[in-house]
């Protein structure tokens, strides 16, 4: 039975020249989504799992939940370190952000800064060696970049932008798969992925403007072999709706791809899906209640002690969405 980790210190492994895989409060924070998309597979723990808890897991994937704390021969599940060259190339955001703002992808008004007089307000900062989605930085944060500054490190500055709107591309061996849009905070914290049939959240020009662009993106990630994402967003300016095409990429399988594998399991012919995480207080014991109370349109997919609750939801409409999440608010 092959063993793998849910390795979500990916990044900071693929810059450290780190390969240790253990296990941590990080690692088990969402390691049982694991268990849900490929059920065949044993998560390596330290962590136990309640037997109520595992009952709701084998309802839906008829499988035992599987787990092992022998960390003999444990693989990464998140992301590998093969192809390590082209991989710190495309997570190192100062690369990436260059190559995009080289050919019209992103970045407006680009450049990179190595000293603290560069910081100067309406700009935003990244730490480009940081995990996915962290590492920003504005004006107000000065004093968290200035420890990065000093020690010689370099941030991407770039103009801050009205942002409206996140979304990512899937990609397998190079390939554009599939679209799907990213639920953040106002400090682009990912909390949860939408699905929809289609692309409704681009205008029909929007989707022709972004596949012109896959060849210019697709040079970007060379011959790079397994499943990767880019983040992308759509933003205004000028009464103008724009797309910043290359925000970031992630070498390996973030929470978006997660999404989409539960969606293609759990419920493979709804239109609108929709995974979502929180700090919401509903129970292992209340999860058949919910799931019948919303139709069987509810799945809880996390176990009680965990900081963040997860679960996947399909609907009718986005009208439908908003009433069914109110039952886990």
């Amino acid at each position: 039975m092959e063993t793998v980790i849910f390795n979500a210190d990916f990044e900071w492994q693929l810059f450290q020249n780190s390969q240790q895989l253990k296990s941590t409060k990080k690692t088990q924070e969402f390691e049982y989504l694991v268990n849900w998309v490929e059920p065949g597979l044993t998560i390596h723990t330290t962590k136990d799992y309640a037997k109520e808890y595992q009952r709701w897991y084998f309802k839906f994937t008829h499988e035992a939940f599987k787990y092992s704390a022998d960390d003999s021969e444990v693989k990464p599940w998140c992301g590998d370190f093969s192809q390590l060259t082209l991989k710190r190339k495309l997570q190192d955001k100062s690369q990436t952000l260059s190559f995009a703002a080289k050919y019209g992808l992103g970045p407006v008004d680009f450049g990179l800064i190595h000293d603290e007089m560069e910081i100067q307000p309406g700009h935003l900062y990244k730490y480009p060696k940081s995990l996915s989605g962290m590492g920003h930085y504005e004006f107000q944060d000065k004093d968290k970049m200035i420890p990065f500054l000093k020690r010689g490190e370099t941030l991407t500055k770039e103009k801050k932008l009205n942002r409206i709107l996140d979304f990512s591309t899937l990609w397998l061996d190079g390939e554009l798969q599939s679209f799907y849009q990213n639920i953040v905070t106002e400090n682009y914290q990912y909390r949860g992925t939408l699905i929809q049939e289609g692309t409704p959240f681009l205008t029909v020009e929007q989707k022709e403007n972004f596949n012109l662009k896959t060849a210019l993106l697709s040079s970007w990630l060379e011959d790079y072999r397994g499943v990767l994402s880019i983040d992308s967003f759509i933003y205004q300016e000028n009464n103008t709706q724009k797309i910043y095409f290359l925000s970031e990429v992630n070498c390996r399988k973030t929470m978006g791809y997660t999404a989409s594998r539960l969606k293609e399991k759990l419920f493979p012919h709804e239109k609108l899906v929709k995974f979502v995480f929180g700090n919401y207080k509903v129970q292992v014991s209340d999860y058949e209640k919910l799931y019948e109370k919303s139709d069987k349109k509810i799945i809880a997919l996390s176990p009680d002690d965990h900081k963040f609750k997860c679960f996947l939801i399909a609907a009718q409409d986005l009208t439908d969405l908003e009433r069914l999440e109110n039952l886990i608010s």
